[in-house]
């Protein structure tokens, strides 16, 4: 059995997000699925995620592939790191 998806988007000045994945979305425009605000029903989009990057923020999940995939991430693009 899979261990539970477990996301956070922590900003810069420390402040953390939680995130959820999911592939059951009505806004899906691929298999790979789409990153949303937990308890809300606001995608995470790439370009914000990028440049919340940018500025110093980073994305912990217990399965990075996966997000990466969702927002778009190639492999060696900075960011998004394994959480523990």
């Amino acid at each position: 059995m899979e261990p539970r998806l477990k996301t956070r988007l922590i900003l810069a000045d420390g402040t953390e997000r939680a995130l959820t994945w999911t592939n059951r979305h009505p806004n899906q425009a691929s298999l790979a699925g789409l990153v949303l605000f937990r308890h809300s029903p606001d995608i995470l989009d790439p370009p914000f995620a990028r440049r919340i990057i940018a500025i110093g923020g980073r994305i912990e999940s217990t399965h990075p592939d996966r997000i990466r995939a969702a927002l778009g991430f190639d492999p060696g693009e900075p960011g998004i790191y394994p959480l523990k």
